[in-house]
């Protein structure tokens, strides 16, 4: 994701905005009308998606769509002698930085699961020292060592693959990997897979689910691992041959010739009867009927 693009006109009333909430003295609320607008413009300028792991941001309410505070806004932890550590392990131990909680440029979106990761960490490179001004694009390696939205393309920070898998470019990007557990198989399979989970939960049938997994694919909101793990879980295929339904319905989908849909039915319809065994459902003939329909 390439460095936020304000537009310095239509957007500097805005900001001004935003920052004149410090100067008033207001509290930090996600409810405050500048702060959600903000919010709106921000995940607009991210295309919808999370700052951090790139993934789509599919609502906008609270819980789902959040915003990190950069530089954490209160101070977290009593230990002194932690809070001026610059070691990697002691950065959720903060004095904050209450004079940045309404700096615009301290604010991303991001998804609940990098933000609850993510917490009170403190990215400011020395912590020893006071910080007296937010930083700009002049200092900003030498001040955080953070990927940072509003100065720092993505791609020269962190690495991620089709698969949702991320490795570092930078030491700013090893520190946002690991403060938001981006580096752990575990916890980024568990994010996923869900997704790929709901797919088929939400789905009437198997003709809707399947489409939805293939979708999903081509739009980059999940792997097709995390796909074939819930078809292998669901529907009682082997990862070979949910591999290949999937290989052949997300050809159909980015397509959509008579020559994809004839061979997405024909394997769509060898996957139902699995579907059926598992599910003991009596009205085959009723169910392969509707997914001709559906085609």
């Amino acid at each position: 994701m390439p460095t936020l693009l304000w537009k310095k006109n239509a957007d500097k009333k805005l900001l001004a905005n935003v920052r004149a909430l410090n100067v008033n003295g207001a509290t930090w609320s996600t409810d405050s009308p500048i702060i959600q607008t903000y919010r709106s413009r921000l995940l607009e300028l991210q295309n919808n998606r999370c700052a951090y792991c790139l993934t789509p941001i599919e609502s906008t309410a609270n819980g789902f769509v959040e915003l990190d505070h950069i530089l954490p806004k209160q101070s977290s932890g009593k230990n002194a002698q932690r809070r001026s550590s610059n070691a990697f392990k002691d950065r959720r131990v903060t004095n904050g930085y209450p004079k940045f909680t309404f700096e615009p440029k301290n604010l991303v979106v991001t998804c609940r699961a990098c933000n609850s990761a993510k917490q009170s960490f403190d990215p400011h490179a020395d912590r020893r020292v006071t910080l007296n001004h937010y930083p700009n694009r002049k200092n900003i390696d030498q001040i955080i060592i953070w990927y940072h939205p509003h100065f720092h393309h993505y791609d020269a920070h962190i690495k991620r693959n089709k698969e949702w898998t991320y490795s570092k470019v930078s030491d700013q990007g090893d520190y946002t990997i690991r403060a938001c557990k981006l580096h752990l198989p575990k916890e980024i399979q568990k994010r996923f897979q869900l997704r790929a989970d709901v797919a088929l939960d939400h789905s009437p049938n198997i003709t809707v689910a399947i489409n939805s997994l293939a979708t999903s694919i081509l739009q980059n909101r999940i792997g097709i691992t995390h796909a074939v793990s819930a078809l292998h879980d669901r529907c009682d295929l082997s990862s070979d041959q949910a591999t290949a339904l999937l290989e052949i319905w997300v050809e159909h989908v980015s397509k959509h010739t008579f020559e994809t849909l004839t061979k997405a039915n024909q394997a769509l319809q060898s996957v139902v009867l699995v579907w059926e065994a598992k599910e003991s459902f009596d009205n085959s003939s009723d169910q392969l009927s509707q997914i001709s329909d559906a085609l």
